[in-house]
């Protein structure tokens, strides 16, 4: 009776983790030294021209919580130790084409008409056969990316700021922009922030496309 209580419950798990959807999504990141893991850090857009734009500043304050997590401290530009350029959008559309081939049935009738020495005469013959039903689909996807750059804060204005860490996370999908994917990239960015240099990781993020 004790395991039959709990049936219902086991049943609504189970048909939860069906239902589930996941986005693919890919990440790399590049750099010589392991960055550090905290210090005093201002986010930015690496686009001056967007920088001003609301969906920027809503990006920026997913950074910087994200940042906070992993032990950095968010504070002015002025007083930043190094510096996280923010770029992402949309690189293109790819589409591809799918033929399948369904078999039908159905009753074909015909019909004759003609003439003979005796006259106009008819006849009508009846078959059945089956062949093939021939469907093409088209399906478009697009390719997003959300790019991370550091770099440092030269301690003298006449020194120059290097970059000393890159990552830029891919995903393929039906929305043709970021924002209804960028949750679950930008959760993919910092899973196993910073990552091994040079290495691709492929995963699988739970979350559906909301374009």
């Amino acid at each position: 009776m004790k395991y039959l209580s709990q049936l219902p419950l086991l049943c609504m798990i189970a048909m939860l983790g069906a239902c589930s959807s996941y986005l693919d999504i890919s990440s790399t990141a590049y750099y010589q030294d392991v960055p550090p893991t905290s210090g005093r850090i201002y986010v930015k857009a690496a686009d001056p021209a967007i920088a001003q734009s609301l969906e920027f500043q809503h990006y920026k304050t997913e950074f910087e919580i994200k940042f906070t997590e992993q032990g950095y401290t968010i504070v002015a530009e002025s007083n930043a130790q190094m510096i996280a350029a923010i770029s992402y959008g949309v690189e293109g559309a790819n589409l591809t084409t799918s033929t399948s081939l369904q078999p039908s049935s159905g009753l074909n009738t015909s019909v004759r008409v003609g003439r003979s020495s005796r006259g106009r005469h008819g006849s009508v013959g009846i078959s059945t056969g089956t062949g093939s039903t021939k469907t093409t689909s088209a399906n478009i996807s697009y390719s997003r990316f959300l790019k991370l750059d550091l770099s440092n804060v030269p301690e003298n204005a006449d020194e120059q700021s290097m970059s000393f860490y890159q990552i830029t996370v891919k995903s393929q999908g039906k929305c043709a922009n970021l924002t209804g994917v960028f949750k679950q990239m930008l959760f993919a960015l910092f899973i196993q922030f910073p990552g091994e240099s040079g290495k691709s990781i492929a995963m699988q993020v739970e979350g559906e496309e909301h374009c």
